[in-house]
């Protein structure tokens, strides 16, 4: 059985409010400052502190933390099609 489903299509100017939209939902920042995630000279910050203080936020799955040595690069938390549900991130095949 073949899974189809169907997606939005967004224009640019719709996609990028949806963006902000989706920033507002999930406000990344908001959970730092809560959980008291800030960068310190005198306290080491690791990944799984991040991803906890997310995951405890939005509930479903931990989000993808991408870091360069020391330093975080990107956060990033996948919606469904219709940006409603948090979602596991899937690699896309090309």
């Amino acid at each position: 059985m073949v899974d189809v489903h169907i997606y939005p299509y967004y224009s640019q100017v719709t996609y990028l409010w949806k963006a902000v939209d989706l920033r507002l939902t999930a406000n990344v920042l908001g959970f730092f400052e809560v959980d008291h995630i800030y960068p310190d000279d005198n306290r080491f910050v690791v990944v799984s502190d991040i991803s906890n203080a997310i995951w405890a936020k939005i509930g479903s799955v931990h989000p993808t933390i991408k870091c360069s040595g020391d330093y975080l690069v990107e956060i990033v938390i996948c919606f469904d099609s219709f940006g409603v549900q948090v979602i596991e991130c899937r690699k896309i095949l090309a």
